[in-house]
């Protein structure tokens, strides 16, 4: 299943996707890594980038670890305003020590829209189409 791609753009290691159906791909470079203040900067830049219009958000984190610190989880799945636009979350992962580490991040932080994981885009994106 192919994205049609609306409008594109950079944030330092992250490229961002506005793409068809309301959908929102974020793709990290490998070796990304956002503290606290990155991430809420990059969140920040984001919004502006969508205008602050809600998106079903689907990054891909395929080949990447550790991208945000604790604290920069802890933002990410709890502060309003982000959480505001996003209709849910999908995240494309490639390794099974990647899929304990989001179901750990999935119990831990316990973010308030509708997230779930997958190891294919094909599935993230069926999925956030029905949300």
């Amino acid at each position: 299943m192919n994205l049609k791609v609306l409008n594109k753009t950079e944030f330092g290691d992250c490229k961002l996707f506005d793409c068809e159906n309301g959908i929102l791909l974020l793709q990290f470079e490998n070796g990304a890594h956002l503290d606290l203040e990155e991430t809420i900067k990059f969140v920040s830049f984001g919004m502006e980038f969508i205008n602050f219009e809600q998106r079903r958000i689907i990054t891909d984190f395929i080949g990447r670890k550790n991208v945000f610190t604790e604290e920069a989880k802890n933002y990410v799945a709890h502060d309003p305003q982000f959480n505001g636009v996003k209709i849910c979350d999908a995240f494309v992962i490639d390794s099974y020590i990647s899929s304990i580490l989001a179901g750990i991040y999935l119990r831990f932080f316990k973010p308030l829209t509708k997230t779930k994981v997958f190891s294919k885009l094909d599935d993230a994106i069926g999925w956030v189409l029905k949300q």
